[in-house]
């Protein structure tokens, strides 16, 4: 049994036996209360922790050696093209989990993501606030319809997929099973768009165990400068630069 069917069943069992308590005797109600606050805490940690894979099954690591850079939210009229012509300098093969409204807005740049060789995956089509939110259908349709984008910008079919934010539901995960995509989720954070390219530098180089699935965006000022130093450390390091579905090669 999977993880996240685990954890699903153990908390609805726990929660059905402390509301009978409840129900049927005089059960102390702050019992009750700090129950409640930890299903609170669990449905917050599993919704926003995709690595945890509490309600879905994703893939978070990849081959040791390895590091996959991946970016997300693009593709974006003047950072995706430089950081395409930085990848191409550099021969490495990156992975692109693009917003479906943005494919649409720039089919000529998703165009090239593929032409050059990097995967290309959904990242929904609205990248809403309310992602987390939103039914099984909703979602399921988000997903859909970014493929859709990127298959007509493209001529590429994707299965591959990272949820906006990296959050997840029980919703969600029905989403994904219904559309047969394959999650991609990460080891390695970067927080680059809180962070400076020093600091992000400064939390990989210090890291203990390295990532081996990093989330970037390709949408920022200093995207650029980043890749590069990061490029220049796996070298250094002898770490193999790959696209997250490097043992799956998408057709």
């Amino acid at each position: 049994m999977k993880r996240w069917h685990v954890a699903l069943i153990l908390r609805s069992i726990a929660s059905v036996i402390i509301l009978a308590f409840a129900f049927f005797s005089w059960f102390p109600m702050w019992i009750v209360a700090l129950w409640l606050l930890v299903l609170l805490v669990f449905t917050v940690y599993a919704s926003l922790t995709l690595p945890a894979r509490l309600y879905m099954e994703a893939r978070c690591k990849g081959k040791p050696g390895t590091l996959a850079l991946t970016f997300d939210d693009g593709p974006h009229p003047v950072q995706t093209p430089a950081l395409l012509d930085l990848l191409a300098k550099e021969n490495v093969k990156a992975s692109f989990f693009c917003i479906g409204r943005h494919v649409d807005e720039h089919p000529a740049i998703a165009s090239r993501i593929v032409k050059d060789g990097h995967a290309i995956g959904i990242h929904s089509y609205d990248h809403h606030w309310t992602w987390g939110f939103l039914s099984t259908a909703k979602a399921a349709q988000e997903i859909t319809r970014c493929a859709g984008a990127i298959h007509a910008a493209t001529g590429k079919r994707t299965l591959l997929f990272r949820p906006p934010f990296g959050v997840t539901s029980p919703n969600i995960a029905r989403a994904v099973r219904r559309t047969l995509v394959r999650t991609i989720g990460w080891d390695l954070r970067t927080f680059d768009t809180a962070r400076t390219p020093d600091q992000v530098m400064r939390n990989i180089e210090k890291r203990a165990t390295p990532g081996t699935i990093a989330v970037l965006h390709d949408t920022l000022p200093g995207t650029i400068e980043l890749v590069e130093r990061i490029i220049a450390h796996c070298r250094r390091n002898g770490t193999t630069l790959v696209r997250c579905d490097a043992d799956q090669q998408q057709p």
